[in-house]
């Protein structure tokens, strides 16, 4: 969400430059990137610097996905984790509205899987107004401002966000398909996001099934470029927003921690996610226990630059096993990103995620 601080997003942030343009695609997640979209003027204070934090999350273009999806018959209980098909689910990404500093995003599905017989679901972010020590500014998602004042430095982000929901009726029923973005800039080159939908009774406002596609979208490297010799650690972060409750959509979670290992020379990738047991806020303000997790795995790297290994560890104190899809993305491999799901069977998933990562600055 919005906040002040000294630092910019994190420490991830250190490792993603801010420029504009978008690199070439890879050979199986397509990228029509280009520069940001020009919108409306910012409304900021003249002491305000705003600019689109880089990734293709703030360019427009048209991205293939790769994604998991949950399949569940309600809100609660076992679900069908499905990995899409490549070229099967494509995002359009940082469209102008016609409204100042707000922008949309599409998702474009296979025919049959959403409820109401269409093919594409719509997300949009309107202007944001952050109030800092030194004033307001206006932002757009992924936009990041600064300005120094005193001596000191005051930032304000909108790097992650989730979108307003949208309802729509189902045709031939007295149902309404809900859907909503939760949605992070993540790197320069991949960005990571949860789209949710589920169905509604508007009469008791109960939902009846719910669906979620995590995914990842950016910049793949090319296959020329993926390294033949060397190793190369990556590390970053999972999404984390609906990580730890059986209760699907309710927003209870924790980003999890990414190690990766590539052995270039060997096409070997090493990948180990890990997070402690604590406490996480929750989507009412409250807080919920978050469990630990520990999943380990090693693969093999496609000459395309994707990368495919099954996955064990503990998920609390509970064994699960499960499955990593990722690939390449940036110049030269710089950066990985991908989706993962682990459980005590296929239809007992406990944990499922979006996640990025980068090697770290020279």
């Amino acid at each position: 969400m919005i906040s002040e601080t000294q630092t910019c997003w994190l420490a991830l942030a250190a490792l993603c430059p801010l420029a504009t343009g978008c690199g070439g695609a890879g050979d199986s997640i397509a990228s029509t990137g280009s520069a940001p979209v020009q919108l409306a003027s910012n409304t900021a204070q003249a002491s305000f610097t705003v600019v689109p934090f880089r990734a293709p999350a703030t360019h427009a273009g048209i991205y293939d996905v790769l994604a998991i999806t949950d399949r569940a018959a309600a809100t609660h209980g076992a679900s069908t984790d499905q990995v899409a098909n490549v070229g099967a689910i494509s995002i359009t990404t940082y469209q102008p509205t016609g409204k100042a500093n707000e922008v949309s995003y599409t998702l474009s599905l296979p025919a049959g899987v959403l409820p109401d017989g269409s093919r594409t679901l719509t997300a949009k972010f309107p202007e944001w107004q952050a109030t800092t020590a030194i004033g307001t500014v206006a932002l757009r998602f992924g936009d990041q401002a600064s300005a120094i004042s005193g001596g000191a430095t005051t930032t304000a982000t909108r790097l992650s966000d989730d979108s307003i929901a949208v309802s729509t009726s189902i045709p031939g029923s007295d149902q309404a398909l809900v859907s909503q973005l939760d949605y992070d800039v993540g790197l320069a080159y991949v960005s990571m996001g949860q789209w949710n939908w589920w169905v509604a009774d508007p009469a008791t406002g109960n939902s009846l099934s719910y669906e979620s596609i995590y995914f990842v979208h950016g910049d793949r490297t090319l296959p020329s470029e993926i390294p033949l010799s060397g190793i190369a650690t990556y590390h970053g972060r999972s999404l984390g927003w609906s990580t730890d409750s059986g209760d699907r959509g309710s927003a209870y979670g924790a980003p999890i921690e990414v190690g990766l290992t590539a052995d270039f020379a060997r096409s070997s990738l090493s990948a180990q996610f890990d997070r402690k047991e604590g406490s996480s806020g929750d989507a009412v303000g409250g807080t919920t226990s978050v469990a630990a997790v520990n999943l380990r795995g090693v693969g093999p790297i496609s000459p395309g630059g994707s990368f495919v290994m099954p996955l064990s560890g503990t998920f609390g104190d509970t064994p699960v096993t499960g499955n990593l899809d990722g690939a390449f993305f940036g110049p030269l491999a710089i950066e990985a990103g991908g989706v993962f799901s682990a459980g005590t069977a296929p239809d007992a998933v406990l944990v499922r995620d979006a996640f990025v990562a980068a090697q770290p600055s020279p």
